[in-house]
């Protein structure tokens, strides 16, 4: 990543990544789903190369952030409990492309669970490769500690 990108630009590029992607699921059927990984891996390298906390920061709060605790609000919803600790406030670009058709590798069905675990995967995956800085690598890990089941 050039480290000579202003992070205000990244971040906004960042912030409108789940907006398109809504407005383009609002756009297709079933019979063709969108490739939500394929669509997140400039996301996904922008990340694992963020040369500073700041971008990392900007690229993890505006792509990510949104979509993990959307489906995990989604998740709490499926899972029938008299009482919810919190309810978690959804982006509504984030709520709207867990409604749409989405394409997994592997995966028959899709749902919100799948797409975080799927999500969360590419993301260790990504950590675990030699380029990664230990910076970056710590803070993946943590984040699949934090969001990942079984990852």
């Amino acid at each position: 990543m050039d480290t000579k990108t202003p992070v205000g630009l990244i971040s906004h590029v960042a912030d409108t990544l789940l907006a398109s992607i809504a407005a383009l699921i609002a756009q297709r059927t079933a019979e063709h789903p969108i490739p939500l990984l394929d669509l997140y891996e400039p996301y996904v390298r922008a990340l694992v190369a963020a040369p500073t906390k700041t971008t990392y920061n900007a690229v993890f709060s505006h792509a990510f952030e949104p979509l993990l605790l959307a489906c995990e609000a989604a998740a709490e919803a499926e899972r029938p409990t008299k009482r919810r600790k919190h309810e978690a406030e959804t982006d509504a670009s984030a709520a709207a492309v867990l409604a749409g058709p989405i394409a997994l590798p592997e995966r028959e069905t899709v749902d919100a669970a799948a797409i975080r675990q799927a999500l969360v995967r590419r993301l260790f995956e990504r950590a675990q490769q030699p380029e990664t800085s230990d910076t970056n690598r710590r803070k993946l890990y943590e984040l699949n500690r934090l969001h990942g089941d079984d990852v």
